[in-house]
């Protein structure tokens, strides 16, 4: 029995209307490119599926072949040679919090060493400028004055802003502590007593080896004795 053209249309339309509209269309479209012979379409697609299904058998023992020759269980990755060497290295430096404690141990020296070196350059009080620095980024660049090139420090304070020097952001933010920070006797710092609400500066005698206070921690001190003392009336400091 031979079905015309709008027959095999409808056949195939109804047969593979689930699997979307281009699929008969397809179809059709090898119709014609076989010559309208419904014989040779049909042995031209077995073929194909045939094809098509031994591809499909042969990536499935294949993929079986890899699974049993693997021994990695489910639970485990498999990793490169190089990867595994490199873990094995890890681990002879200890546990991964071990090596967490070297590493905030090792940042928190290279800290402590910026810091003591640009309190040096900058002439500043290192044990109050420690306080002071708090998370700031600085960074050392140099200047020629008068034929001689000198060195000094800028405060890098963040993304989009532009660096200043730092006796400039100093004088800006840390205006209270420029005595203790950089004291201009030298170094020598003072300890303020407050008598009765009057300020006055305690001299050192002779032979007294008692360590004087800082203007910084004498000033932290008033602070907090004010805050105690403090009243609801009272203005904030």
């Amino acid at each position: 029995m031979t079905l015309t053209i709008d027959q095999i249309k409808e056949v195939v339309e109804k047969a593979l209307k689930s699997q979307g509209d281009q699929v008969p269309e397809g179809f059709m479209n090898l119709l014609k490119r076989e010559g309208e012979d419904t014989l040779q379409a049909s042995l031209k697609l077995y073929s194909e599926n045939f094809e098509l299904r031994a591809d499909r058998r042969k990536l499935q023992d294949e993929v079986t072949e890899l699974k049993k020759s693997s021994d990695v269980p489910e639970d485990q990755t498999l990793i490169s040679k190089d990867d595994a060497a490199l873990l094995a290295k890890y681990k002879e430096m200890g546990t991964l919090e071990e090596i967490g404690k070297v590493s905030t141990d090792f940042t928190t020296m290279q800290r402590s060493q910026v810091l003591a070196k640009v309190a040096k350059t900058a002439g500043y009080e290192p044990s109050v400028f420690n306080k002071l620095a708090g998370e700031l980024k600085f960074e050392e660049k140099d200047e020629t004055i008068d034929g001689e090139v000198t060195k000094y420090i800028v405060v890098l304070p963040g993304e989009g802003k532009e660096a200043i020097r730092i006796d400039e952001y100093a004088k800006a933010n840390w205006e209270n502590f420029l005595p203790a920070l950089k004291p201009e006797n030298g170094g020598t710092t003072q300890t303020t007593v407050t008598t009765q609400g009057t300020e006055f500066v305690k001299q050192r005698g002779k032979g007294d080896s008692t360590k004087p206070k800082s203007v910084l921690d004498a000033h932290l001190e008033r602070r907090e004795e004010r805050q105690k003392t403090k009243g609801p009336l009272d203005s904030k400091e």
